[in-house]
This record gives structure tokens, sequence and C-alpha cells, in this order.
């Protein structure tokens, strides 16, 4: 087995980065956006404390999903945690 450089090495791990800063930023944007779209349907700020409630998750799970500062955004959330925010919001939004 070859050895990759230092430099290569390097040059992978930022690209990793780079994926992750890229992902969580489109996660935060898209949760931002789902509940915005609620809002409007309903007539109503939905607020991130009112979906916390609803979908029986503390509160500070879902702040730290869409924190303003990316440096205390959550980057590999759980799964059960995504599917339980969709399976709410494609029910109360998309409908």
């Amino acid at each position: 087995m070859k050895l990759q450089h230092p430099s290569q090495t390097n040059k992978i791990f930022n690209c990793m980065q780079l994926s992750d800063q890229y992902y969580s930023s489109e996660l935060h944007l898209a949760l931002k956006e789902l509940l915005e779209k609620k809002s409007k349907r309903d007539g109503i700020n939905f607020t991130i404390s009112q979906l916390a409630k609803a979908i029986d998750m503390p509160h500070s799970i879902l702040v730290k999903l869409i924190h303003p500062d990316p440096s205390k955004r959550v980057t590999n959330p759980r799964i059960d945690t995504l599917t339980k925010i969709i399976d709410f919001l494609e029910l109360m939004v998309l409908t």
C-alpha cells in the first residue's frame, strides 16, 4: 500500500471539511425555508419552539441544527431526528 504525500492528505482533509460545511449550510437553509413556508401557509409565525413541541423533541437539538453561527451548528444530525422533522413538515407544509 502506497502512503499519500502529506500535502495530498491535507487537500483531502480540506475538501472533506468544505463538504461538511456545504452540507450543514444546505440543511440549515432548507429547514429555515420550510419553517417560513409553514408560517406563510398558516398566517402565523411558526417558531422552532413550536416545532420542537409538535415533534416531541428538545428545543436545543433543533436550535443546534439551524444555529446562525456555523461553528455551533450540528453537522451530523441523527437520522431519527431528521426523520421526525421531515415527517412533520411534509405533513404540515406540503398538504
